[in-house]
């Protein structure tokens, strides 16, 4: 390979002390997001918590479906030390090196990809309304009050697919640019700007992303950094700019040039393409999962009889005040307004029978159900090898407003409640 523009002058003491260390702590926190790299996060991460936390404290909970335990915390401490420590001793081994044109175009250049996957797959995952679904029946039925910062945010991107699709294309055409030499600078300013966005909303709805979200917004500006200084000349001096000149990688051959690209943009298109078939397959699936069964809607239970007063399972479904029917699979039930338990279904609309258990493989509940009047379900059956009666009123989902307000271009007065 040979070198296509020579680095403009020696690096600043303060450009190599900050590229030794982002360099070595990127690298271990993108590691320490890895499920393999326990084993060697744990020790420290325990010694860390008997440092800070207490003197007994052992590690419990790892990364789930939340990245802000107490654990990523540790991690994220325990890596700053270490590239800290390991930033201090490179600098000694290497104090007489002008600079890192060569290592910074490729810790930029694996940086990018990793950045880039992770922009498109959180776009595809908006695009195709998996990660924000439109709020479900439970949801909608629940008290304002009653939910969480995270579930406010959930509920507010989930009622908008355009929203969603604007969000998504911003995240995956981020991704998009990053892919690609000449518009990486633009791609790497793109995700920032998307990036600080979703930074805001973990931060100020409590979603537990925040690590996550703020390390890819560093990724983004360590990516951009090289190039700041020449865009805070052009936008607040008013000054012209000269041309970037930096080192970057080109073969000698012709042949070798070509094998190159054509690899480069075989992986890229090959992993595109395998996104956005995986997205398609994603729709496809939540239409199937979203196909409303014969009994869909929101019911309050106004009366339950039964002849024992030991069956669990009575005893349980005393307690019931909302039943909602979303799936074609199961069923949410709601007690003291407020404790949601899910339960799988299954609705013969020929016998009209409603079954539904649990999944401790206990009873199945099996009821027959009518309807008596406008709204209003009598269901008759069995819990166990118990008789019960329930008596339902059905509200229509349609009649939320938040379900059939819809949008307006026109707006003669505000709607605001």
């Amino acid at each position: 390979m040979e070198q296509l523009n020579e680095p403009t002058r020696p690096w600043s003491l303060f450009s190599k002390l900050s590229f030794r260390f982002w360099a070595i702590y990127f690298f271990l926190y993108y590691t320490g997001n890895f499920s393999f790299s326990q084993p060697f996060w744990t020790p420290l991460a325990n010694r860390a918590g008997k440092l800070l936390i207490r003197r007994d404290f052992e590690v419990t909970v790892w990364t789930n479906g939340s990245g802000d335990t107490t654990y990523n915390y540790l991690v994220v401490f325990c890596a700053f030390l270490l590239a800290l420590l390991l930033a201090v001793v490179w600098s000694v081994l290497d104090r007489k090196r002008e600079g890192y044109d060569r290592l910074q175009y490729w810790v930029s250049a694996v940086l990018c990809y990793c950045l880039a996957t992770v922009m498109i797959s959180y776009g595809m995952a908006k695009l195709t309304k998996s990660q924000f679904p439109f709020p479900g029946l439970s949801k909608l039925d629940d008290p304002f009050g009653n939910t969480s910062p995270m579930g406010l945010a959930w509920c507010y991107m989930g009622y908008s697919t355009g929203y969603n699709i604007f969000t998504g294309m911003a995240e995956f055409l981020g991704g998009c640019f990053l892919f690609v030499r000449r518009t990486r600078l633009f791609g790497a300013l793109w995700s920032m700007t998307v990036m600080l966005n979703v930074v805001a909303m973990n931060f100020f709805y409590d979603i537990p992303v925040k690590l996550f979200s703020t390390h890819l917004f560093l990724i983004a500006l360590f990516i951009a950094a090289p190039d700041i200084p020449r865009l805070l000349q052009f936008f607040f001096s008013q000054k012209p700019v000269e041309v970037a000149t930096r080192w970057v990688p080109a073969f000698r051959s012709k042949w070798k040039r070509i094998t190159f690209t054509s690899l480069k943009y075989l992986l890229i298109s090959t992993y595109l393409g395998w996104t956005i078939y995986d997205g398609l397959f994603t729709v496809k699936w939540i239409a199937q999962d979203s196909k409303k069964p014969p009994l869909y809607g929101i019911y309050e239970v106004t009366q339950v009889r039964a002849d024992s007063l030991f069956n669990p399972w009575i005893a349980e479904i005393r307690r019931y005040q909302k039943i909602y029917i979303e799936k074609e699979y199961g069923l949410t039930t709601r007690k003291n307004n407020k404790d949601l338990s899910f339960y799988y279904s299954k609705t013969d609309t020929i016998k009209h029978q409603l079954s539904f258990w649990d999944n401790a493989g206990g009873d199945t509940v099996q009821l027959h159900y009518q309807q008596t009047g406008k709204n209003v379900y009598l269901l008759d059956g069995t819990a166990g090898k118990d008789s019960i009666h329930l008596q339902l009123k059905r509200k229509d989902p349609n009649d939320y407003l938040l379900v059939n307000r819809g949008f307006h271009w026109i707006n003669e007065h505000s709607l605001n409640q």
